[in-house]
């Protein structure tokens, strides 16, 4: 333990293994495992580097020491009961003692995971199938759309082209009314002033007359 005085502020367990055979998959010949418990902490060291409690459980059992494997010492009595046992929980003590149980286990998760993963792919698929599938239709009124506009630019330059006859015949029919307005004036004042000439003759006549 460590600590100072006699209270015990926290202590720790260290085993070191054997990995001359890399049954542990670290690349040392010997590795060293610690946890350290304290007030407020609960620790594990792999050579001095922290790692987490899943990576401890993920290291012991890829070298075989499974959590579900309790024959690593056989108690007294558990002899007898092993030698008794019918063939097949004998195969499954011995699927338990050998590890194939955890490898099964793994085996489950990893098939669980790859349907969840099969599952996500098939809805991802769909997905991608309906957006495919909406980027077509968007082609599509996209498509449409650019009729439209070559249309609605077509019916607007038709519509300015007949606006532009209409306004030139127009202007050509008003510069015509213009024209005859302008030719009934000068005949109205040429009417005028011959009857002002008439007039005028007239009454220099009438005073002719008086005079003789």
């Amino acid at each position: 333990h460590e600590g100072a005085g006699h209270a015990v502020m926290s202590a720790y367990a260290e085993i070191v293994f054997d990995n001359s055979d890399n049954r542990l998959p670290v690349d040392r010949e010997e590795v060293r495992l610690r946890r350290t418990i304290g007030l407020k902490k609960d620790e594990y060291y792999l050579d001095r580097k922290h790692i987490t409690k899943a990576e401890v459980i993920n290291l012991l059992e890829s070298a075989g020491f499974s959590r579900t494997n309790p024959y690593y010492c056989v108690k007294q009595g558990e002899i007898m009961k092993m030698a008794t046992m019918h063939d097949e929980e004998r195969l499954a003590l011995l699927k338990e003692i050998g590890g194939t149980s955890v490898y099964e286990d793994k085996k489950r998760e990893s098939l669980k995971v790859m349907d969840d993963t099969k599952s996500r792919r098939d809805q991802i698929q769909e997905t991608v199938e309906f957006i495919e599938q909406r980027l077509g239709e968007l082609d599509a009124e996209k498509d449409e759309l650019q009729k439209y506009l070559e249309h609605d630019r077509t019916k607007r330059s038709l519509e300015y082209t007949i606006y532009e006859k209409d306004l030139s015949e127009t202007r050509s029919k008003l510069d015509e009314v213009e024209e005859r307005r302008r030719s009934y004036v000068e005949r109205a004042k040429e009417e005028d002033d011959r009857a002002h000439r008439a007039h005028d003759e007239i009454r220099a006549a009438e005073r002719e007359c008086k005079d003789k």
